[in-house]
């Protein structure tokens, strides 16, 4: 049974959100971020669509990010949904709708994200973290949807000024902090992007300390994959795509 009609089932049969409101929630929100973040490591993408909840999933994300300290801002994760429902289209993307994904990530200020969620002490490690997820996010789009022309050179040249800034926020986050939990996926997604061999040097650092974190295999794994773009990207130059 389809997602979506076995949580309607639920719905109607056993009528779990209204006898378990506060379990229906949970799902909902933890399976959003699953979701959504799990497409982006698979080729055949798909839309996200709640479990439970009727709510816009901006609201679901923004339940998401009330609930957690380290995770994805929900504006962005918002962006990533996006993303992933437009790559599974089959249907040509027309410019607005191009457009307008990209304006979103553009128009989030790290900034304005982290003195509204934190304490003044918390505020440039909070800046930080959202400056990394900000850069991946567009890094992602860029990959993965079939970019104006226009828009394509705009970013390229963007993301190679911005690198070494992004690399800089990445490498400025303190491996006690527990903002380094979060920083996973988009280090990943930065790191595939990396050029030079310093740059790749302080990657391996930075997944370093996420092994100390962590000590799970997905972070082995990431840096394997990362060494074979990085080998790819010898032999056949810096024009092919990094996450595909």
């Amino acid at each position: 049974m389809p997602k979506r009609s076995l949580s309607l089932a639920l719905f109607r049969n056993g009528k779990l959100a209204a006898d378990l409101p506060q379990t229906s929630e949970y799902l909902d929100t933890s399976y959003a971020i699953f979701e959504i973040i799990g497409s982006t490591f698979v080729k055949a993408k798909q839309p996200y669509q709640p479990l439970f909840s009727m709510s816009p999933t901006l609201d679901i994300l923004n339940r998401s990010e009330s609930q957690t300290w380290t995770g994805c801002p929900a504006t962005l994760l918002y962006v990533l949904s996006l993303v992933n429902a437009a790559a599974s289209s089959s249907h040509e993307l027309p410019p607005d709708s191009i457009y307008n994904i990209f304006s979103h990530p553009r128009n989030f200020s790290p900034m304005k994200w982290a003195v509204a969620s934190a304490e003044i002490h918390y505020i440039k490690p909070r800046c930080q973290f959202a400056c990394v997820w900000q850069a991946a996010v567009e890094i992602y789009a860029l990959q993965v949807l079939p970019v104006l022309f226009e828009i394509d050179i705009l970013n390229e040249g963007r993301i190679s000024i911005s690198l070494n800034s992004i690399l800089h926020h990445l490498k400025s986050i303190d491996p006690a902090d527990v903002h380094l939990k979060g920083i996973l996926w988009p280090a990943f997604v930065i790191d595939a992007e990396v050029q030079t061999m310093s740059q790749r040097v302080l990657m391996t650092d930075v997944f370093g300390h996420l092994w100390t974190l962590w000590y799970c295999h997905n972070v082995t794994i990431a840096l394997k994959v990362l060494e074979k773009i990085w080998a790819r990207r010898a032999m056949e130059g810096s024009s092919r795509r990094g996450i595909e």
